[in-house]
């Protein structure tokens, strides 16, 4: 929340919102990339390992964003902190799920799972409510990256002490762990009705959500410019 609202503030204070669709396809693509390397690295590595190996990527890569600011022109880096705000938040939302489809089975998973997407929804909305009163105090709107950071830390600690009581492997379901998966390929996507479905219906869904949030941010600064 605070990673998502400071990049968002700090990008409308530098630039118009003519260049949110150079952004989000930037950011689109280090997305992909990212995830691309975490696919690969999940296929080498445990998972206890990965997991926390990506919340350090995550850890570090806030803090470089927020010294980033001392070091390089500040229109510039506004650009980067936004461009990399959506990756870093998927990679590190991979890693949690990832967590939770090993905690539990599918049974329990339909039960519990609700919970998890109720934890991370009301992260969002104490931050998105504590923000105004942490800025009151003369705090820089480039500081809450620093709290972003604390949050992935205080995370870090979390899976830490998870991955120390639970034995990720055998989580995993019977045929995963004696048949291995065959590699998918993007053309898989249309042989298959189901996963052509699923998949158009999730691009569909994002393609919606980009156009409301575009929309969004171009009339909230046409309306609030001083803000």
């Amino acid at each position: 929340g605070t990673l998502d609202i400071g990049a968002h503030a700090l990008f409308l204070s530098e630039f118009s919102e003519h260049m949110l669709p150079q952004a989000f396809v930037i950011s689109g693509l280090v997305g992909i990339t990212l995830t691309s390397i975490y696919t690969r690295l999940q296929a080498r590595m445990s998972f206890s390992r990965l997991s926390l190996g990506n919340l350090v990527f995550v850890l570090i890569s806030m803090l470089l964003l927020w010294f980033g600011f001392n070091w390089f022109n500040h229109k510039t880096w506004v650009f980067v902190l936004f461009v990399m705000m959506g990756p870093l938040n998927i990679v590190a939302m991979i890693g949690f799920g990832g967590t939770t489809s090993r905690l539990f089975t599918l049974r329990q998973g339909k039960r519990v799972f609700g919970l998890v997407d109720a934890g991370q929804i009301l992260g969002i909305i104490i931050s998105s409510y504590a923000i105004p009163f942490i800025l009151s105090m003369n705090i820089l709107t480039t500081d809450l990256i620093l709290f972003s950071a604390v949050s992935i830390l205080a995370a870090f600690v979390i899976q830490l002490v998870i991955t120390g009581k639970f034995d990720m492997k055998k989580r995993l379901s019977a045929e995963e762990t004696v048949k291995p998966a065959s590699k998918a390929k993007f053309a898989d996507l249309f042989k298959n009705r189901y996963t052509f479905m699923m998949s158009s219906f999730v691009g569909f869904s994002v393609i919606v959500a980009f156009l409301i949030h575009y929309s969004f941010i171009a009339v909230t600064n046409a309306q609030y410019p001083e803000n």
